[in-house]
Protein backbone atom coordinates (compact mmCIF):
# COMPACT_ATOMS: atom_id res chain seq x y z
CA UNK A 1 0.00 0.00 0.00
CA UNK A 2 1.47 3.33 -1.06
CA UNK A 3 1.69 5.91 1.73
CA UNK A 4 -0.27 9.06 1.08
CA UNK A 5 1.83 12.11 1.92
CA UNK A 6 0.32 14.65 4.30
CA UNK A 7 -0.36 17.95 2.60
CA UNK A 8 0.39 21.21 4.29
CA UNK A 9 -3.21 22.30 3.64
CA UNK A 10 -4.49 19.34 5.70
CA UNK A 11 -2.85 20.50 8.91
CA UNK A 12 -2.20 24.17 8.30
CA UNK A 13 -5.51 25.32 9.81
CA UNK A 14 -4.82 23.54 13.11
CA UNK A 15 -1.40 25.08 13.48
CA UNK A 16 -2.30 28.58 12.28
CA UNK A 17 -5.31 28.76 14.57
CA UNK A 18 -2.99 28.11 17.48
CA UNK A 19 0.04 30.05 16.21
CA UNK A 20 2.14 26.87 16.01
CA UNK A 21 3.51 27.32 12.49
CA UNK A 22 6.93 25.74 13.27
CA UNK A 23 5.25 22.48 14.28
CA UNK A 24 4.01 21.77 10.73
CA UNK A 25 7.38 20.29 9.77
CA UNK A 26 7.39 18.05 12.84
CA UNK A 27 3.88 16.78 12.20
CA UNK A 28 4.60 16.09 8.54
CA UNK A 29 7.76 14.14 9.39
CA UNK A 30 5.88 11.93 11.82
CA UNK A 31 2.78 11.34 9.71
CA UNK A 32 4.69 10.86 6.44
CA UNK A 33 7.27 8.47 7.84
CA UNK A 34 5.26 6.16 10.06
CA UNK A 35 2.96 3.36 9.03
CA UNK A 36 -0.25 4.58 10.65
CA UNK A 37 -2.42 1.74 9.36
CA UNK A 38 -2.12 -0.43 12.49
CA UNK A 39 -2.22 2.52 14.93
CA UNK A 40 -5.37 2.46 17.04
CA UNK A 41 -4.15 3.88 20.36
CA UNK A 42 -1.77 6.87 20.66
CA UNK A 43 -0.09 8.56 23.62
CA UNK A 44 1.39 12.03 23.21
CA UNK A 45 3.75 12.85 26.08
CA UNK A 46 3.88 16.62 26.36
CA UNK A 47 0.70 16.88 24.28
CA UNK A 48 0.41 20.65 24.42
CA UNK A 49 -2.89 21.64 22.84
CA UNK A 50 -3.34 18.25 21.18
CA UNK A 51 -2.53 19.32 17.64
CA UNK A 52 -0.34 16.29 16.86
CA UNK A 53 -3.15 13.95 17.92
CA UNK A 54 -5.51 15.91 15.66
CA UNK A 55 -3.14 15.55 12.72
CA UNK A 56 -2.76 11.80 13.25
CA UNK A 57 -6.51 11.32 13.55
CA UNK A 58 -7.18 13.38 10.42
CA UNK A 59 -4.62 11.27 8.53
CA UNK A 60 -6.41 8.11 9.65
CA UNK A 61 -9.61 9.43 8.04
CA UNK A 62 -12.84 7.76 9.12
CA UNK A 63 -11.01 5.35 11.40
CA UNK A 64 -11.04 6.73 14.93
CA UNK A 65 -8.08 6.35 17.23
CA UNK A 66 -7.96 6.33 21.01
CA UNK A 67 -6.12 9.51 22.02
CA UNK A 68 -4.22 9.94 25.26
CA UNK A 69 -2.11 12.88 26.30
CA UNK A 70 -0.14 14.04 29.30
CA UNK A 71 1.21 17.53 29.88
CA UNK A 72 2.70 19.54 32.73
CA UNK A 73 0.46 22.55 31.97
CA UNK A 74 -3.12 22.43 33.31
CA UNK A 75 -4.30 24.93 30.68
CA UNK A 76 -3.06 22.64 27.89
CA UNK A 77 -4.82 19.65 29.45
CA UNK A 78 -8.05 21.68 29.74
CA UNK A 79 -7.87 22.73 26.05
CA UNK A 80 -7.37 19.09 25.00
CA UNK A 81 -10.31 17.94 27.12
CA UNK A 82 -12.48 20.67 25.66
CA UNK A 83 -11.58 20.08 22.02
CA UNK A 84 -10.69 16.40 21.65
CA UNK A 85 -12.20 13.07 22.53
CA UNK A 86 -9.69 11.26 24.66
CA UNK A 87 -7.99 10.88 28.00
CA UNK A 88 -5.85 13.90 28.94
CA UNK A 89 -4.03 14.19 32.24
CA UNK A 90 -1.86 16.64 34.15
CA UNK A 91 1.50 14.96 34.73
CA UNK A 92 5.05 16.03 35.53
CA UNK A 93 7.21 13.42 33.78
CA UNK A 94 10.21 14.45 35.89
CA UNK A 95 8.42 13.47 39.10
CA UNK A 96 5.82 10.88 38.10
CA UNK A 97 5.80 7.64 36.15
CA UNK A 98 3.37 7.30 33.28
CA UNK A 99 0.07 6.00 34.69
CA UNK A 100 -0.35 3.33 32.01
CA UNK A 101 0.36 -0.39 31.85
CA UNK A 102 3.25 -1.88 29.89
CA UNK A 103 2.71 -2.21 26.13
CA UNK A 104 -0.46 -0.08 26.19
CA UNK A 105 -0.01 2.00 23.04
CA UNK A 106 0.56 1.37 19.33
CA UNK A 107 2.34 4.73 19.10
CA UNK A 108 3.98 6.93 21.73
CA UNK A 109 5.15 10.41 20.73
CA UNK A 110 7.69 12.44 22.70
CA UNK A 111 8.05 15.61 20.66
CA UNK A 112 10.03 18.62 21.81
CA UNK A 113 10.18 17.81 25.52
CA UNK A 114 13.29 15.66 25.93
CA UNK A 115 15.40 18.80 26.14
CA UNK A 116 13.22 20.16 28.96
CA UNK A 117 13.28 17.26 31.42
CA UNK A 118 15.83 16.62 34.15
CA UNK A 119 16.12 12.91 33.43
CA UNK A 120 15.72 12.15 29.69
CA UNK A 121 16.78 8.51 30.19
CA UNK A 122 13.94 7.91 32.63
CA UNK A 123 11.48 9.54 30.22
CA UNK A 124 12.74 7.34 27.37
CA UNK A 125 12.44 4.18 29.49
CA UNK A 126 8.88 5.09 30.46
CA UNK A 127 7.87 5.88 26.88
CA UNK A 128 9.31 2.59 25.66
CA UNK A 129 7.68 0.70 28.55
CA UNK A 130 4.16 1.80 27.58
CA UNK A 131 4.79 1.43 23.83
CA UNK A 132 3.74 -1.78 22.15
CA UNK A 133 5.20 -1.01 18.73
CA UNK A 134 6.46 2.49 18.00
CA UNK A 135 7.92 5.33 20.02
CA UNK A 136 8.93 8.55 18.28
CA UNK A 137 11.33 11.01 19.92
CA UNK A 138 12.08 14.35 18.30
CA UNK A 139 14.01 17.30 19.60
CA UNK A 140 15.64 20.36 18.05
CA UNK A 141 19.38 20.24 17.53
CA UNK A 142 21.52 22.47 19.70
CA UNK A 143 23.33 24.06 16.78
CA UNK A 144 20.20 24.76 14.76
CA UNK A 145 17.27 25.02 17.18
CA UNK A 146 14.70 25.61 14.45
CA UNK A 147 15.64 22.35 12.71
CA UNK A 148 14.73 18.91 13.96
Amino acid sequence: MKKKKVKKSEVEHIVKERNYEPRLETHALIVNNLELEPVKKVLDIGCGLGELLEVIERRKGDEKIEKFGVDIDQENVDVCKENLEGDFRLLDVDKELLPFEDNSFDLVCVIGIVEHVENPSRLAREALRVSRDNAVFMTPTLSRPRRL
